[in-house]
C-alpha cells in the first residue's frame, strides 16, 4: 500500500520483508493482529488487520517453521474477510484482493492434497479471475481421480463428485477478458501461416513418389533384358569327335539280384535247371557278376535266408496216446484238486492257531499293530530283549497278548522263538 494511505503502518511491512528481517516481520504482525475487529467496527481497520495477516503468512512462508498445510486455514479466514469488504465496495478490496489471490497462487502451488488446494482456489476465484486456470486444473484432475475408483467408492463420494462438477461448470462460465483491438488485423506467426500449404503439400509429394515408382517398376524390364554372352568351348580330338566318357552296359540291380538268387541256388543244391551243365558261359557270368557286385552279394545273402529243413524222420506218435491225450482234463484225486481251489490265495495266508502259547523274544525295535498290517494303529512300542507271548500266526504277523489280555500283531522277522537261538 502507498504511504498515502492511511492504513499504512508507521513501520512499511514490504520493507522489512525485501531486507529479509522476516521474524521481525512476524513479531510486528502478530502485535497489529492480537484483536480481531468486529464487522460493526470501521472497514480500515478490518483491512489494517487482514494486511498484517498476510503479512504474517509470507514471513512464514519465508520462515517454514510453520508447515504450509495450517497455514491455509488463516489464509481462507482472511480471504473471507476481503470478500466481505469487496461486497461492501470498500476501498481497500482491490488491493488486498491481488494480494490474497498472490498468495493462494504461492500456497497452493507448494501443497498437493487438492482437500485444501481446491476450497483455497475457489475462494480465492471471487477475490482474481487469475485464478481460474489453475483451480480448472486442480478440479479436472480430482474428478479424474474419482473417475479411476471402484463403484464403492465412487458412491461414498456421490457428493463430492457432484461438488467438483458443480464448480467445473461454474469455472467454464467465467470468460478471460478479450484483447485490445487496435484496428490492425492479427499478424499470424510464420508456422501458422505456412501450415495449411505445409498440409496440401504432402498429398502432392505423395503422388509424386508414387509416379516414379510406376515409372521405374515400367522400364525395369528394358534394363534388365540379359545382355550376357555365352562361350562354350570343346576339346576335340584327331577323329573329330568330343572326349565323352566310356560307359560299360549294365543290368538294373533288381534284375542282377534276380538272377544272383537264381544261379546260387542252382549251385548250392547240385541241380541243373536247364538240364546242362553250369560250366561254360553260367560259370563266367557267376564270376563275373560276383567280381562287380560284391555289396549287393552281402545284401542280397542278408535278405534271403535259406530255406528251412524240417526233420520228419522221427516215430509217428501211436493211436493210443493220442486218444488218451484226446479224453479230456484229469480227473480229481481225493479232492486234492477242490482243497487248492477252495484254499486262500498266496498272499493273504490263513490264521494258525497255537493250541498253547509261546514264547518269543524280540531282537530290534519294533511296534505292536491293531491288526496284521502297517496301516493297523499302533498300540505298543516293544524293544529289543522285551519278551511276548504268541497265541497264533497270521501270515508274516504274530498275534500277541498283554497281560491285560489284549491281543495285537508284531512282525515274525522282528522276533525269535526262545530255544532257537
Amino acid at each position: 500500500m502507498s504511504k498515502q494511505n492511511p492504513m499504512e503502518p508507521p513501520i512499511n511491512y514490504k520493507d522489512l520483508y525485501d531486507r529479509g528481517k522476516y521474524e521481525e516481520l512476524s513479531r510486528l504482525c502478530e502485535d497489529r493482529g492480537k484483536e480481531k475487529p468486529s464487522a460493526e467496527t470501521d472497514q480500515q481497520k478490518v483491512a489494517a488487520y487482514c494486511e498484517a495477516q498476510l503479512w504474517w503468512i509470507m514471513a512464514q512462508l519465508k520462515l517454514t517453521a510453520v508447515p504450509v498445510g495450517i497455514l491455509a486455514a488463516p489464509l481462507q479466514s482472511i480471504c473471507d474477510e476481503v470478500v466481505r469488504l469487496k461486497r461492501t465496495g470498500s476501498q481497500h478490496a482491490a488491493q488486498l484482493s491481488e494480494f490474497c489471490a498472490k498468495l493462494i497462487g504461492d500456497l497452493t502451488s507448494k501443497l498437493s492434497d487438492r482437500l485444501v488446494t481446491i476450497p483455497l482456489l475457489e475462494r480465492g476465484l471471487e477475490l482474481s479471475d487469475s485464478l481460474g486456470a489453475k483451480l480448472k486444473s486442480q478440479v479436472v484432475s480430482a474428478l479424474q481421480a474419482e473417475e479411476n475408483k471402484g463403484p464403492l467408492e465412487r458412491r461414498q463420494n456421490a457428493k463430492r463428485i457432484e461438488y467438483l462438477k458443480n464448480l467445473a461448470s461454474r469455472i467454464e462460465k467465467i470468460k478471460p477478458a478479450p484483447p485490445a483491438q487496435t484496428g490492425q488485423p492479427e499478424r499470424q506467426p510464420p508456422h501458422a501461416a505456412t501450415s495449411g500449404n505445409r498440409t496440401r503439400f504432402w498429398p502432392a509429394i505423395l503422388l509424386l513418389v508414387i509416379l516414379v515408382t510406376g515409372l521405374l517398376w515400367l522400364i525395369a524390364p528394358w534394363f534388365s533384358r540379359d545382355r550376357s554372352f555365352y562361350a562354350r568351348f570343346v576339346e576335340d580330338f584327331p577323329e573329330g569327335e568330343p572326349l565323352l566318357p566310356e560307359l560299360e552296359r549294365t543290368r538294373k540291380f533288381s534284375k542282377l539280384d534276380a538272377i544272383y538268387y537264381e544261379l546260387n541256388e542252382q549251385t548250392r543244391s547240385g541241380e541243373k535247371k536247364d538240364g546242362t551243365s553250369l560250366s561254360g558261359t553260367h560259370s563266367s557270368e557267376i564270376e563275373n557278376l560276383s567280381a562287380r557286385s560284391a555289396l549287393s552279394q552281402s545284401s542280397v545273402a542278408a535278405k534271403v535266408p535259406a530255406r528251412e529243413v524240417i526233420d520228419t524222420s522221427g516215430p509217428i506218435e501211436p493211436k493210443e496216446l493220442s486218444d488218451t491225450q484226446d479224453q479230456g482234463p484229469i480227473p480229481i484225486d481225493n479232492g486234492t484238486r477242490q482243497e487248492k481251489v477252495n484254499s486262500a490265495p498266496p498272499h493273504n495266508p490263513q490264521f494258525v492257531d497255537f493250541k498253547e502259547p509261546r514264547q518269543y523274544q524280540v531282537m530290534v525295535e519294533t511296534s505292536v499293530m491293531s491288526r496284521p498290517s502297517l496301516r493297523g494303529k499302533e498300540l505298543a512300542q516293544l524293544n529289543p530283549g522285551d519278551k511276548v507271548q504268541v497265541t497264533g500266526m497270521e501270515g508274516y504277523w504274530l498275534r500277541v497278548k498283554s497281560q491285560k489280555g489284549r491281543l495285537g500283531y508284531v512282525l515274525a522277522q522282528d522276533t525269535e522263538r526262545e530255544g532257537d537261538f
